[in-house]
């Protein structure tokens, strides 16, 4: 049986490796905590409160992040590809220059998101709810759009 982590353990790695690959983190409370530059590759985050973290250029590839509560986070130059992020609210989330191909947000809000001219990649990415926000320039190449809600959106 693996490792059971804290946020003191969270802290431990941060302080030292900074690398967090594949560990399970879920249902820890790690707000406010900066993981920018880290190694999160397939690293489990489920139901975990992330609330004003920062990933900048962190490597989120294959994490698992369903349920997870983001409010204020900021995602600047990270990698979420392949990664699963159902069921999340990132209405305040600071979103730019991310690699969002191939992300599940199956039941995700993404009301009023401002994505113009950022270098989004959104190909075979799933989308359910995105009200009022700016795709301006956005690529949706090979996008699935079953069941996406984009009223008022530009």
């Amino acid at each position: 049986m693996g490792t059971k982590h804290t946020r003191a353990s969270v802290q431990t790695i941060l302080n030292s490796s900074r690398d967090f690959r594949g560990l399970d983190l879920s249902r820890l409370d790690l707000s406010d905590m900066d993981f920018s530059g880290c190694d999160m590759r397939h690293t489990v985050l489920r139901e975990t409160n992330l609330c004003r973290c920062d990933f900048t250029r962190t490597d989120l590839c294959h994490a698992m992040m369903d349920n997870a509560i983001m409010d204020h986070a900021i995602l600047v130059h990270t990698q979420l590809f392949c990664t699963g992020m159902r069921n999340i609210n990132l209405t305040t989330t600071q979103i730019r220059v991310t690699d969002l191909r191939h992300v599940t947000f199956g039941n995700s809000i993404l009301d009023g998101l401002d994505l113009s001219n950022v270098n989004f990649r959104f190909s075979r990415a799933s989308y359910p709810q995105m009200k009022g926000g700016n795709l301006t320039n956005a690529d949706f190449t090979q996008t699935m759009l079953m069941g996406a809600n984009f009223s008022n959106a530009n």
